[in-house]
């Protein structure tokens, strides 16, 4: 056979077609490298999706963002309240929560580490969507305003940054995010969180009272609370003479015979060492007369507690008589330690119920629960609990062993908290640092009146939010919700003193100006009084517990995915 004629034969280029296939090869590569870089291959990759709606890489990416500055910048705070503890001292670099935010980002980048809660994020935005979609609820114009703020408010920080925002996009969030993507992320996100208010609220309201009793009955340790007054001895002497106190003026009166030296006290008292020091210089030598000093002690120092008001005698330091200036100066003395002493009674002693008819919970039970919430705890009950503990020690081997004896006396037995919070609007007015538009700087007193009197002619909750973005308002905006007595106390108590005036009704505005040296403004919106805190809180445990069971069934309804493709974690790639 001619191998050489038939190979001449051969008319397909199969060397130019290898060429070819090399070049075409090349150029995949290369347009690959570029569109990944720039984020079209992100746009095209799906990250979750369901019937009708679709989360991209690149979006993902946002949510990865906002999980990754939410959490660090909660970090940034819990190292400067010491929840977490700052060993390099890495916050004191900072001057607020969102520069150490924004720093940290950068290194987190790509690492996956804020990933597993932004799938989550991304799956419960895609259920609501669709709900959203099947109950005929869509984007409206202040929904879409939201949305433009919040681009405005990236756009912003990167010019704060002199960059553009697709630099800062691709420097904070990702590689090839655009201003579509976050405008798309940020879409599903405003969609999804407006219909699961909406259907939380439809739930909420469809809750009936026997199901919040229901509820309330079935998680009896997030609602009913036992109280107690408490006093750890200051002497294991004093422990039966405790047992038989059943207020804290008893107390105090047994603690101010015991400091006064009492017949039958066991221990070595401040009376002891005041009356030698003291009382015979006054030539009071005999016990009898020892006897009559301590008495007339006890009677001083009740009436100086307020404990007994027929005790109205009181040594005085001006007396000249050498017999009372001594006695005054033992009650002086005796005083300071009773002061002390008092300090340390514990008045607002509370426990969540425990249920120890369950075997878990009775055994990581406290000894003083197992007492207070025994059969047929009362009001009024008393015990003195000892407890034992060993505390470790670097010098032996064994540690120190403390024995503590604590007096206890329940003042309430399984109480429901029955306050009614409310709901309002509070804002905070401050100086301007530069011109407004008319060329001034108004005070804060000026922008608080000026809100006020503004917001007297409209009483809404609209033009409240207009005025306080109109005077930047200082504080948040939104609506307080359940707002505590206590609570609005720590803000200003002449806001709690309005707030909760048995008076105030919905669209009540007040203008606060606080006793502080150096005044602040305050303008407040009462919207209305809830019902009692217990049943808010098992009406709204009740609503959440058929919200996730719906959501639950919206995942499979509405055949949401999820391809967690996430890199590894910084943790784990140490770790592999």
């Amino acid at each position: 056979m001619n191998y050489q004629n038939k190979a001449k034969k051969r008319s397909f280029p199969y060397v130019t077609l290898c060429l070819i296939a090399v070049a075409v090869l090349v150029v995949v590569v290369l347009a690959y490298s570029i569109l990944d870089t720039t984020g079209v291959i992100g746009k095209m990759g799906t990250a979750a999706k369901s019937d009708n709606f679709r989360v991209s890489d690149n979006e993902l990416s946002v949510y990865e963002y906002q999980v990754g500055m939410n959490q660090l910048t909660t970090e940034y705070w819990y190292y400067k309240y010491g929840i977490y503890q700052d060993t390099y001292g890495i916050t004191s670099a900072f001057s607020d929560e969102y520069s150490y935010a924004y720093y940290m980002l950068s290194m987190y980048k790509g690492s996956g580490a804020f990933a597993e809660q932004a799938y989550s994020y991304a799956q419960q935005y895609l259920v609501y969507c669709e709900g959203a979609k099947e109950a005929g609820v869509v984007l409206e114009a202040d929904d879409t305003d939201a949305i433009d703020t919040y681009i405005e408010g990236l756009k912003t920080t990167a010019k704060s940054g002199d960059m553009s925002l697709s630099a800062f996009l691709k420097n904070y969030v990702g590689t090839g995010v655009s201003e579509s993507d976050v405008r798309s992320a940020m879409e599903k996100y405003q969609l999804g969180v407006k219909y699961a208010e909406q259907l939380n609220k439809e739930f909420s309201d469809a809750v009936t009272d026997a199901e919040i009793e229901e509820y309330r009955d079935n998680n009896k340790s997030s609602f009913f609370t036992s109280k107690y007054n408490s006093y750890v001895l200051v002497d294991k002497a004093l422990e039966e003479q405790a047992k038989a106190c059943k207020t804290v003026d008893e107390l105090k009166n047994l603690l101010i015979t015991y400091y006064a030296g009492s017949a039958d006290s066991t221990a070595e008292t401040k009376f002891d060492t005041l009356y030698k020091g003291k009382i015979t210089d006054a030539k009071v030598e005999t016990e009898d007369d020892k006897e009559a000093v301590r008495a007339k002690v006890i009677e001083t120092l009740k009436a100086i507690f307020d404990l007994d008001e027929e005790a109205t005698e009181h040594f005085k330091s001006t007396d000249t008589d050498t017999y009372l200036k001594a006695a005054y100066a033992i009650v002086d003395g005796i005083k300071k330690d009773l002061d002390t002493q008092f300090g340390k009674i514990n008045t607002t002693g509370s426990s969540a119920f425990v249920d120890l008819s369950d075997e878990t919970a009775s055994k990581n039970a406290t000894d003083l629960q197992k007492w207070l919430f025994g059969k047929g705890r009362a009001k009024d009950d008393v015990d003195v609990i000892k407890t034992t503990s060993t505390s470790s020690s670097s010098s032996s081997s064994s540690g120190t062993t403390t024995t503590t004896y604590t007096w206890y006396v329940v003042t309430d037995v399984m109480v429901l908290d029955t306050e009614k919070t409310k709901d309002a609007y509070f804002a905070q007015l401050s100086a301007d640092t530069k011109e407004n538009d008319e060329g001034k700087k108004l005070t804060a007193e000026e922008k608080a009146n000026a809100m006020f009197e503004a917001l007297s002619a409209d009483k809404t909750t609209a033009k409240f939010d207009e005025l306080a973005v109109k005077y930047g308002a200082t504080s948040s905006t939104a609506l307080s919700e359940n707002i505590t007595e206590s609570a609005a106390k720590s803000s200003s108590p002449k806001y709690a003193e309005w707030l909760y005036n048995a008076e105030r009704k919905e669209g009540d505005i007040t203008l606060i100006k606080t006793d502080d040296k150096e005044p602040k403004y305050f303008v407040a919106y009462f919207v209305e009084e809830n019902d009692m805190t217990w049943r808010v809180n098992a009406r709204a445990g009740v609503a959440g517990e058929k919200q996730d069971a719906w959501f639950e069934a919206g995942v499979e309804k509405y055949n949401v995915t999820v391809d967690t493709k996430a890199p590894e974690t910084t943790a784990e790639a140490a770790t592999a």
